[in-house]
């Protein structure tokens, strides 16, 4: 693949993982309204304060942009691992769909 190509791709892939971060954000505040739990100990821990917002609304957008600016540098394993990233908050993105749009809970 070109390297015009690879940077498509590879942008494709932060944005995609960028949205589905923000829908993250969104129905973790919609599905804990309506009470469920927070399945990841780590944001469980940030959950109701001000880290969460901090956390899904600024550092993982930057670390997307730092990605994207390190392009060049970047070795096929990472470019693996973001894969694996955006496939991860996919599959998260249809349990969400399962869960809180299906009428089914837990």
């Amino acid at each position: 693949m070109t390297s015009q190509t690879n940077d498509r791709l590879l942008w494709l892939l932060l944005l995609g993982i960028g949205a589905f971060n923000k829908a993250d954000f969104m129905l973790t505040n919609i599905a804990i309204s309506e009470g469920y739990q927070e399945a990841n100990p780590v944001i469980n821990t940030v959950l109701n304060t001000w880290g969460f917002p901090f956390l899904k609304l600024l550092v993982v957008p930057s670390i997307l942009i730092g990605l994207w600016m390190i392009r060049r540098r970047l070795n096929k394993r990472m470019y693996g691992y973001i894969w694996v990233g955006f496939i991860v908050y996919f599959m998260l993105m249809v349990h969400f769909k399962l869960l809180l749009f299906s009428g089914y809970g837990f």
